[in-house]
């Protein structure tokens, strides 16, 4: 039996370390190395600290697009950033990224189509809002594999992202996604964090 195995992402580079060292020495769980794009208006500068840490994973995030209002501001900031990391993985290789996308599937997948070839890189979507026709095609069936969307608090939304999507990439392997938050990882530890990860698919 495979196991399951759980991918864990970072919203900044400062907490690479942290994560990294929770999981490098377990046997199902991996850390990404993220930054967010919901932080890049005020952490952009930490990208040299991203590429610092790159050599050290695999697995990217969460890094993408977020064009909601609360972030719109931020969006050609996010696409500088965003566009870096995609070069840089392509640059690396071998990397899979978990890839944030509200309301931005458009640049995000054109992104990824420009900057991040084809055959030296693998993309989860981590967060996908975008319309029918906004979804990844057959073209992208071979690379993009659409995470499954868990929306905390907001389970009217999940219901009609989930229709949405239902049916249209069933060739794409899917994945469940689990927020944790910050503080409860912070206050039960190790053993409560592992734990909390455990629903997911091998990627």
């Amino acid at each position: 039996m495979a196991g399951i195995y759980t991918l864990t992402v970072t919203t900044t580079p400062k907490a690479w370390p942290r994560n990294y060292d929770l999981t490098r020495t377990t046997k199902h769980a991996r850390a990404g190395l993220g930054l967010h794009p919901q932080l890049v208006a005020e952490r952009s500068g930490e990208i040299k600290l991203w590429e610092e840490y790159l050599p050290q994973a695999r697995y990217i995030g969460e890094v993408g697009l977020d064009a909601g209002p609360q972030y719109f501001r931020s969006l050609a900031q996010q696409q500088l950033v965003f566009t870096h990391i995609l070069k840089k993985c392509g640059e690396a290789n071998g990397k899979i990224l978990s890839v944030h996308s509200v309301r931005a599937a458009k640049p995000v997948l054109g992104l990824i189509e420009s900057h991040l070839p084809r055959e030296r890189g693998k993309v989860v979507l981590h967060w996908f809002t975008g319309s029918n026709s906004e979804a990844p095609s057959r073209r992208w069936r071979h690379r993009v594999r659409a995470a499954r969307f868990q929306c905390q608090h907001k389970d009217e939304l999940a219901l009609r992202v989930r229709e949405r999507i239902s049916g249209l990439i069933l060739n794409i392997k899917r994945f469940p996604a689990v927020h944790v938050s910050w503080k409860r990882s912070a206050v039960l530890g190790r053993r409560a964090f592992c734990a909390a990860l455990l629903p997911a698919h091998r990627l």
